[in-house]
């Protein structure tokens, strides 16, 4: 006799094994993400040409729907300041790029890149 459905369990299990972030993991990146807004926040008061107005973590784990695939991380940084370089610019620079390298790989541990 064949099977006619796939049960909840089996569905479940499924989305923890194959797709689902485990929590751990999401602490992880979300330390990495704290440990970037130390970096800026040095950055910034050696700049103090510029102001972090509000830096918060963006996207799918912000959302608490990061899926085990994932590769970046999502950050917003709200900065103002008059010489701040253009919006294209800005966050190439802001970590020590330039505009044709755009944003330095930043969480070289885990081999995920932030998206600014």
């Amino acid at each position: 006799m064949s099977r006619e459905h796939v049960s909840h369990a089996e569905i479940v299990r499924f989305a923890q094994d194959r797709v689902n972030l485990p929590k751990e993991k999401a602490d992880e990146f979300r330390a990495q993400a704290k440990r970037l807004r130390e970096r800026l926040e040095t950055y910034l008061s050696a700049h103090p040409d510029f102001t972090l107005k509000k830096m918060m973590l963006a996207g799918s784990l912000a959302k608490g729907t990061a899926l085990r695939s994932l590769n970046d991380i999502d950050v917003a940084c709200y900065i103002s300041g008059a010489d701040r370089p253009p919006r294209r610019n800005r966050a190439a620079r802001l970590f020590g790029g330039t505009p044709a390298q755009g944003v330095p790989k930043l969480f070289a541990g885990s081999g995920a890149t932030a998206d600014l």
